[in-house]
């Protein structure tokens, strides 16, 4: 019973983060023309360079910043276009999310 409650559970937590709203990736310079287009809602901008946001039209998009460029200049431009900024660390993997899930659950296959 423990074996088949652990694999619902490594089946569905990756389907739960699945989103319907479609995801656009974005290139840099298509990021700055959008940005500059007042087309860019929101970002979070992670400390590896990696971003992800929301675009006015409601569709999500990610992005790379080139780390070197990520400075006060680039916040700058993004505040004068409105942008909502949030900075991060780069979060888990879903893999790794699976990983921690059947460490947690295997002294229940053992014990269980």
């Amino acid at each position: 019973m423990a074996v088949i409650f652990s694999l619902a559970l490594w089946l569905l937590l990756p389907a739960l983060n699945a989103k319907s709203v479609p995801q656009h990736t974005l290139t840099y310079s298509q990021f700055l023309r959008d940005a500059g287009a007042h087309q860019l809602k929101s970002v979070t901008i992670q400390t590896n360079g990696n971003a992800a946001g929301t675009l006015t039209n409601g569709h999500d998009y990610t992005t790379v910043i080139p780390v070197q460029l990520a400075g006060s200049s680039l916040l700058n431009r993004l505040q004068a276009d409105k942008v909502s900024i949030v900075a991060s660390t780069p979060g888990t993997s879903s893999g790794s999310q699976v990983l921690s899930w059947l460490f947690l659950l295997l002294p229940l296959l053992f014990f269980g």
